[in-house]
């Protein structure tokens, strides 16, 4: 295989004449790989130190240029940053989009109306709280499959 170095040199997206960005604001040396400024990658808290500055930013910017347009937000899919919600108000017209996917349609690559899965809720328990949910539970039948994405909607959606 061909280094994630090597690939981003042949590449060329983020070179600016010829020189690396990332490089000019000492984050690496381009001509050995070293990483020079590791803090660059460093926080405790990623949603709150990183992605939300961001969208904001991101969201200022695009209404300096589109004031009408609407943000749509979406968090990492996955790791514990998934399962957090934005914190405090998103900007002004802007969508709260988490990730979403049936496993059944993602895999099989057709939709199936009588077989699907479910992802439970974070920290839901089963078995009257004895023992905590699978990581995907099966669903059957098309009224069972809606009444799943809808949960999944919910929850996913606060």
């Amino acid at each position: 295989g061909v280094s994630p170095h090597e690939q981003m040199k042949r590449a060329k997206g983020i070179w600016a004449d010829g020189r690396c960005i990332w490089a000019e604001a000492g984050v690496w040396n381009d001509t050995t790989g070293d990483l020079l400024d590791a803090s660059r990658f460093r926080c405790e808290d990623w949603m709150g130190e990183c992605f939300e500055p961001f969208v904001r930013r991101y969201a200022s910017a695009i209404r300096e240029q589109l004031q009408d347009s609407v943000i749509v937000v979406c968090p990492p899919a996955f790791g514990p940053e998934s399962l957090r919600p934005f914190a405090g108000e998103l900007p002004a017209s802007a969508v709260w989009a988490p990730h979403f996917y049936d496993g059944v349609v993602l895999v099989g690559k057709t939709w199936n109306p009588d077989i699907g899965i479910e992802e439970p809720r974070p920290g839901e328990r089963v078995l009257g709280g004895l023992l905590p949910a699978p990581p995907i539970k099966p669903v059957f039948g098309l009224a069972e499959r809606v009444e799943a994405y809808k949960r999944q909607m919910s929850w996913k959606g606060e």
